[in-house]
């Protein structure tokens, strides 16, 4: 007769820690269990504890690590995914797990990145050499891509792009037609153009603007220029009539050599109009229409027309700043040395720098007036003829011909001998 005993079973356990430490051989059959995380393993007699499974059910599944997975998961070849993959949170500044993928050489990633509080960004990472993209595809051709290389976008932008920094025009679809000289930037594709004087004598000086062109004669370095030397400045004479070259310097200038003896520097000016000559070919001259200098110990400035070479010439004393204005556009030299304006071993039209300030020297042009008038002063000429009602005393004649070269806008500075 079968016979009933009370008893109480109670299976072989401890903590996890402990049965990986000791792995024990489980008799077969025999039941362990990990207090700490409720996973059993039943023993099979011959194989150690860390090297048994875990006993799994059809309502539970556990990982490679005895963990529950209450959800489901994807097999490692293929499956699809219904619920969502959430990764550890990184707080505000971190960086998240994430998915790689990897080629030959190179490799790409997708990940999540808080660079700040409330600040975070989705990260696709490429990475390897310059052939790396990111590219847009459809149907599996690609249609545009990003280049990490160049940091550029490459493809059509169609529709609004309100943020777009730069998009090649090439790319741009609907754009409007515009007129050539829209892309030519030239004014002969201009419509409605007015017509633009070929030269100078045509254009009509209504308002009085100056015409006069600024050239800058810079002597301030002594170390170049010496403060006691005059430096030849030479430019061609254009072969088109009488031009306009006019020396002007004034206080508060840019410049105060040693010889000035104001603050603000000194003043000079040297107004000159010349005519080119050139071995004869035209009738050369030049006439001074001014020459003052004033807060200066010396005369700065002097001039010189070489008729050969068709050069001007103004010597200018070394350490002070020059102006000169002209009525073409010249390219003025500055002589250091002794130079032969000519260039030729045969002929020379020698010039150089000098410690003398050479006098003025001009083909002088000769300047004819008509004067008409009467006195009562003068009565009889050397031979006793009376020509009180038919000549002007001298006195009136030299001031008739003041007011005539005044009139001209011209000073002259010679004299003037009289007879009788």
């Amino acid at each position: 007769m079968a016979k009933t005993v009370k008893a109480q079973l109670k299976c072989r356990h401890d903590t996890a820690a402990n049965w990986t430490a000791k792995n024990p051989v489980l008799l077969d059959g025999e039941l362990g269990v990990e207090t700490d995380t409720t996973f059993f393993k039943i023993g099979d007699g011959a194989t150690a504890w860390t090297s048994l499974k875990y006993v799994t059910s059809k309502s539970a599944v556990y990982d490679s690590v005895g963990r529950r997975i209450d959800t489901s998961y994807l097999p490692l070849s293929g499956g699809t995914m219904t619920g969502q993959l959430a990764f550890q949170g990184i707080g505000n500044t971190g960086k998240s797990q994430g998915l790689y993928w990897s080629g030959s050489t190179d490799w790409a990633g997708i990940y999540y990145q808080t660079t700040a509080s409330d600040q975070g960004n989705l990260v696709i990472n490429l990475a390897d050499d310059d052939n790396c993209y990111l590219r847009l595809a459809y149907n599996g051709n690609f249609k545009t891509y990003f280049s990490p290389a160049d940091g550029a976008f490459h493809g059509n932008v169609i529709g609004t792009a309100d943020n777009a920094k730069a998009v090649p025009w090439s790319g741009v679809t609907g754009k409007p037609g515009f007129a050539t000289v829209a892309t030519s930037g030239s004014y002969n594709d201009l419509s409605d153009k007015p017509s633009i004087p070929t030269k100078t004598s045509a254009l009509q000086n209504d308002s009085g603007y100056s015409y006069l062109i600024k050239n800058v004669i810079d002597l301030t370095d002594t170390t170049k220029y010496a403060d006691d030397t005059y430096w030849p400045c030479v430019v061609g004479i254009p072969y088109t009539g009488d031009r306009r070259m006019m020396l002007s310097v004034q206080l508060n200038s840019g410049s105060k050599p040693s010889w000035s003896t104001h603050g603000a520097g000194f003043t000079c000016v040297l107004d000159v109009v010349a005519r080119a000559g050139g071995w004869g070919t035209t009738d050369a001259g030049s006439t001074i229409l001014n020459h003052y200098y004033s807060w200066s110990n010396v005369d700065p400035c002097s001039y010189i027309q070489f008729t050969k070479s068709s050069n001007a010439c103004f010597y200018l004393r070394g350490g002070g700043k020059y102006f000169i204005y002209t009525d073409f556009s010249a390219s003025w030299r500055i002589i250091t040395a002794e130079t032969n304006l000519l260039g030729s071993s045969t002929y020379k039209e020698m010039v150089a720098p000098t410690k003398t300030l050479p006098a003025i020297s001009i083909n002088r042009a000769t300047i004819m007036c008509n004067v008409d008038g009467l006195s009562s002063k003068a009565t009889a000429d050397a031979s006793g003829n009376n020509i009180a009602s038919t000549y002007a005393t001298k006195d009136y004649v030299a001031q008739a011909i003041k007011e005539a070269l005044a009139a001209a806008t011209i000073t002259y500075d010679g004299k003037v001998t009289y007879k009788g």
